[in-house]
């Protein structure tokens, strides 16, 4: 039995000689989506179904009906802090995640080998990756650049569709709902913190605020007694956090992971909350010590 083969974008459709222009009918012979390389869904086509003259309108048919049955993978990349992981999404269940290295600059050596290994012991090719989903900050300048850049990269070569995805919202993703007001925090440095404001609504975490940078004790004077304070600095100032009467979390619930990262771009991408490469961008909050190092050059004039 002969078999039409035609590529559509990224995968190979196997057609049963009854869809080819001009042809009759399909008794219940299969199409396969080989787009995961080989390990797609396999359809079998209902008999008697009556194909149309044209090819074109009998792949539109199979096209819509592989968009329903072939799996939906959503990869995760978290490069924001000192550790770093990557994690595939197929539909909502987590199948695989990762953890990068210990350093920015180790990011940068091993995050595109690590999730290149991750998706060959998955048994999926990088094509089959709908969506990509990635941590924008606050965090290291090194290493969201790191995450941006391949995200950027992934869209561009396969056409995957971007997430960008907030680091605090990711981490308060996943933070038991037991008080009214929650609060991310990381240290910025210089006697200062990251921090976001989050209201309990409906059983989760809503952000009421952007991200922001404050000084501690200007923070320390904003929050009420009770509230939850998460995030990668949480347990870096216990008496201060104590005597202002915060609940600090679980301390395996601070810092971010590319599976929080994954599956709140997937709550984006289904509300149609997408980025396009060309504007997705880190959220520094706070420009570099070169560059403020530069502007202050800059603002004393030539000596």
């Amino acid at each position: 039995m002969s078999v039409n083969v035609v590529r559509i974008g990224g995968g190979t459709l196997a057609l049963s000689p009854g869809c080819r222009e001009g042809g009759g009918k399909d008794e219940g012979r299969r199409v396969r989506d080989e787009k995961a390389g080989g390990l797609g869904t396999e359809v079998r086509v209902p008999a008697g179904f009556s194909t149309v003259p044209r090819l074109d309108r009998c792949l539109v048919f199979w096209r819509l009906i592989l968009q329903v049955t072939s799996p939906q993978y959503t990869v995760g990349l978290e490069t924001s802090g000192p550790i770093g992981s990557v994690a595939v999404l197929k539909g909502d269940e987590l199948i695989g995640e990762r953890t990068i290295g210990d350093s920015g600059r180790r990011h940068a050596r091993t995050l595109i080998s690590e999730l290149d290994e991750l998706l060959k012991s998955l048994g999926i090719v990088p094509r089959a990756v709908e969506r990509v989903a990635v941590s924008i900050g606050p965090g290291s300048f090194t290493g969201l650049r790191v995450g941006i850049v391949a995200a950027k990269t992934w869209g561009f070569v396969s056409g995957a569709k971007l997430t960008a995805v907030g680091t605090f919202e990711a981490v308060a993703s996943t933070q038991p709902v037991n008080a009214s007001t929650a609060w991310v925090i990381d240290d910025a440095l210089r006697g200062e913190v990251f921090v976001q404001k989050f209201a309990a609504d409906a059983g989760r975490w809503r952000p009421v605020e952007l991200p922001r940078i404050a000084a501690l004790d200007q923070w320390l004077t904003e929050i009420s007694p009770g509230d939850v304070v998460t995030g990668p600095a949480a347990s870096k100032w216990p008496e201060e956090i104590a005597a202002a009467g915060l609940v600090v979390s679980p301390v395996e619930l601070h810092r971010p992971t590319a599976a929080q990262v994954a599956a709140c771009g997937l709550e984006k991408a289904r509300a149609g909350e997408f980025t396009d490469p060309f504007s997705l961008a880190p959220l520094y909050i706070r420009r570099s010590a070169a560059e403020e190092k530069l502007d202050a050059l800059t603002a004393a004039g030539p000596r």
